[in-house]
């Protein structure tokens, strides 16, 4: 486990139907509130992938491409 939170960049990029996004948090932190989400280039919210509680550990998140009405971004 990395010595602190890592974001790996995502799998296929570019991609095409769908990219994975690969994240770790250092072992002996405690859970905390955790947020993963998609911007636009203009900074505004494209998808909010994962809202929750999130400890130590490997974590991945699939993202289709679309935005949270279903739309292709």
């Amino acid at each position: 486990m990395p010595a602190s939170p890592l974001l790996a960049a995502n799998w296929p990029n570019p991609f095409n139907a769908t990219t994975l996004i690969r994240i770790s948090l250092p072992a002996g932190s405690p859970a905390a509130p955790a947020r993963l989400a998609i911007y636009d280039r203009r900074g505004r919210l494209v998808r909010l992938l994962f809202a929750g509680t999130a400890g130590p550990g490997h974590y991945l998140a699939r993202w289709d491409g679309c935005d949270e009405q279903g739309r292709p971004e």
